[in-house]
């Protein structure tokens, strides 16, 4: 556990401040771990349930579903667009534009893929394939 006492020393003594209104605080780990971490003594600083950095939503348990919910709503916004279009595109346009932008979401995630239960892999193949509707 971390000594709140030590930290603000720490801090203290390399001239460092916490920005309460840029800062948030996401614990990680289970429900029963995260009731024994000592609490920040800063009241203004909101506790997240999950955080997105770098395109990747992380939340508290590391289940990745907000993240699968949050690729899966940016592929089908994708995929409505190019339905739409269609008719005013060809074929080949409609393509290079799935491989450049739909399959890239898939392609730049797929590490975080690698650890998703069965539903949400279950989702986003369902997204992936098209079969979403």
């Amino acid at each position: 556990m971390i000594n709140q006492h030590c930290t603000e020393t720490w801090m203290a003594r390399n001239c460092l401040t916490i920005n309460a209104e840029k800062t948030n605080i996401l614990f990680f780990g289970r429900h029963h771990t995260l009731s024994n971490i000592e609490r920040p003594n800063v009241q203004s600083i909101e506790i997240i349930d999950t955080y997105k950095y770098l395109g990747i939503v992380l939340d508290s348990k590391f289940t990745f579903t907000q993240h699968v919910n949050y690729v899966r709503q940016k592929a089908i916004s994708w995929l409505k667009m190019m339905g739409e279009t269609r008719p005013m595109i060809n074929i080949p346009t409609v393509l290079t534009l799935y491989k450049t932008i739909v399959t890239h979401l898939f392609d730049y995630n797929d590490v975080v893929f690698d650890c998703l239960s069965a539903e949400d892999s279950e989702r986003l193949h369902e997204c992936r394939t098209g079969s979403y509707v």
